[in-house]
């Protein structure tokens, strides 16, 4: 349905052109110019080149800045997964349009798309209890305002990382991966460097209940039973096509369904044997110990459980 929705959209929008041009001072070059990239921005979309057709409306919004380039604009960046940047191209749209500007193919459009990006957009807060005064804080390689520490923030689906630097603590890291529609919660902790690195019993609680799923509630012990009870179920197909295959006359010839039974038991064979190594794989590989969010591990990767 949401598939349909879009396409609706563009087809509107395409098929009155004369939406992006009017209303606008720029010169016959300029339009001309602008004319040639929206003609760029619409081959791109064609061919679903979005990364392109972005490219070509962000050089052509100078020029002409109106609600039909920049829902376009929004349109591609959200095909791109760069949701957050798509709403507030779509909120800034709707800025205008309530302003006083027209833009009767466009609006129609608007709130549906405002309503699906609230909606899918991930919400992480970064928890940090009483930060220090000076602390630079970077999320995503890029310095932000430490003011968005302990508040719901959007982000975009995917990988992400948080930086937190202050005097007289250790740096520290911390990487997370939401998934659409999730609202997460990342707790963070700074370590100062008198070498105070164990969190109180509290913040270890508090961690582990923000993370069922590598801690008491671990699906380690549920794999394991799985996979043991695979094991042996292709551990006694094995032996019965074993059997199965062996002559039974004293003239010791092996018949086709014999044979059969044969590759039977090679093939049920390999599978228990799978079915062991994947066994003792789980039982050696998979840390099932609580997650401790700390300076100290700059390693640790938090994934943000949701429903893509």
């Amino acid at each position: 349905m949401r598939s349909v929705v879009v396409c609706a959209a563009l087809v509107l929008i395409a098929s009155c052109p004369t939406l992006s041009w009017a209303g606008n001072d720029a010169t016959a070059t300029e339009l001309v110019a602008a004319r040639e990239l929206w003609e760029q921005a619409q081959d791109a979309q064609a061919r679903h080149d979005w990364q392109g057709c972005e490219k070509a409306l962000v050089a052509a919004l100078p020029i002409v800045a109106t609600p039909g380039i920049r829902f376009h604009l929004a349109h591609c960046r959200e095909m791109q997964g760069k949701w957050v940047e798509a709403l507030v191209e779509y909120k800034l749209i709707d800025e205008v349009i309530q302003s006083g500007t027209a833009a009767p193919d466009v609006e129609p459009l608007l709130k549906p798309a405002i309503a699906r990006l609230e909606s899918r957009t991930p919400k992480l807060t970064l928890e940090l209890a009483s930060p220090p005064e000076t602390l630079k804080l970077v999320l995503d390689g890029k310095p932000v305002s430490a003011r968005l520490l302990n508040t719901r923030l959007s982000l975009n689906p995917g990988h992400h990382s948080v930086e937190l630097e202050a005097p007289g603590y250790l740096p520290a890291s911390r990487k997370v991966t939401l998934v659409e529609a999730e609202d997460g919660r990342l707790p963070l902790r700074l370590v100062t460097t008198n070498g105070d690195t164990a969190p109180s019993p509290q913040a270890t609680a508090s961690i582990r209940e923000t993370l069922p799923s590598r801690g008491e509630e671990s699906f380690k012990p549920y794999l394991m039973i799985a996979e043991a009870a695979l094991t042996l179920g292709a551990g006694s197909m094995t032996l019965y096509y074993y059997l199965e295959s062996k002559p039974t006359e004293n003239d010791g010839r092996t018949t086709p369904a014999q044979q059969s039974a044969e590759t039977k038991a090679w093939v049920w064979g390999i599978g228990s044997g799978v079915g062991v190594a994947s066994f003792f794989a789980t039982w050696l590989l998979w840390d099932d110990s609580p997650v401790v969010v700390g300076a100290t591990d700059t390693s640790a990767q938090l994934v943000v459980h949701g429903v893509y």
